[in-house]
């Protein structure tokens, strides 16, 4: 089973979604043992999306809902809860940490991609978008 990790509540993650958009978020909280809650401007995520949440010191990969569409004191934003299935853990040089963020995202989502086109590696073809 995958768990999370507990972070700082002042630690800014990097929501990287399948089209390889990274939106940096901050307030991401961890809602249970698999469960992130975060939100980001209304308009980045449209549907339910395969994910990856960067930390530093580990990414979190998974599906992505919207759980509220507009988020009562914060009408701009959309609220989203994160499913994640795989926690991938890394460790080294803090002033390396923009780098490997944006590196680290891209990773996740080439292995998505791996997973989408050959769907006996466990992820269901018809559960996730494919770009050319």
């Amino acid at each position: 089973m995958t768990i999370l990790p507990s972070w700082p509540a002042d630690l800014v993650a990097v929501l990287v979604t399948e089209g390889l958009r990274a939106v940096p978020v901050s307030g991401a909280v961890r809602a249970d043992d698999r469960t992130i809650l975060l939100s980001v401007r209304r308009g980045v995520l449209w549907e339910t999306a395969r994910v990856a949440v960067v930390f530093d010191g580990f990414v979190a990969v998974g599906t992505a809902r919207i759980a509220a569409e507009r988020m009562a004191r914060a009408p701009g934003f959309t609220a989203v809860e994160v499913t994640v299935s795989e926690v991938n853990r890394h460790q080294g040089d803090q002033e390396a940490l923009p780098e490997r963020v944006a590196a680290l995202g891209r990773l996740a989502f080439v292995r998505l991609r791996c997973r989408a086109a050959h769907p006996a590696m466990g992820l269901d073809r018809s559960s996730s978008e494919t770009t050319s």
